[in-house]
């Protein structure tokens, strides 16, 4: 199975994919673009460098739903293509999908970017929030809204899983 987070940055991505993560039992990965990010030793944001980015994601997704491992996908994912792309490596290998759209007013993403060790300028934020291209088929999440353990609960359960 692959789970697909996406949203605008400091919509909450990455709490509600840890928390999924951590109550999923069995083989899960949690591959996050942020992670490898900081491999990278002087990182620019752009364009060249998000598709290596996204590239490193599919490779080891794909490897790890070859070897049977419940594949957590943590991005912004702004665009349908990028999106597309994941999705079709799993479906490629007969594995279920389920993209999670994690939203919040842009006010509330600016906030919680203030509140984190490494910022973002807020300018990049407005920018994701103008073009991101809002999945049609997700599951949407809003933590202004909900709790991340009742976010957590209800895409378990929108995949089966007992909790």
């Amino acid at each position: 199975m692959l789970l697909l987070f996406c949203g605008i940055p400091a919509s909450g991505k990455t709490m509600i994919a840890t928390e999924v993560a951590h109550k999923l039992k069995g083989r899960v990965i949690h591959i996050q673009s942020d992670i490898l990010r900081q491999m990278i030793a002087k990182h620019v944001h752009d364009d060249m460098e998000d598709e290596f980015i996204y590239n490193a994601m599919n490779c080891l997704a794909d490897a790890a739903l070859k070897a049977n491992y419940v594949v957590i996908l943590d991005a912004t994912y702004s665009r349908l293509e990028a999106r597309e792309q994941s999705i079709s490596t799993a479906k490629a290998l007969g594995k279920k999908t389920l993209i999670i759209h994690a939203t919040c007013p842009l006010d509330a993403a600016i906030r919680r970017n203030r509140k984190r060790n490494n910022p973002i300028p807020e300018e990049i934020i407005k920018k994701f929030h103008e073009f991101f291209e809002e999945p049609l088929d997700a599951l949407k999440i809003d933590l202004e809204e909900i709790s991340v353990h009742k976010a957590a609960e209800i895409i378990l359960s929108k995949i089966g899983y007992e909790v």
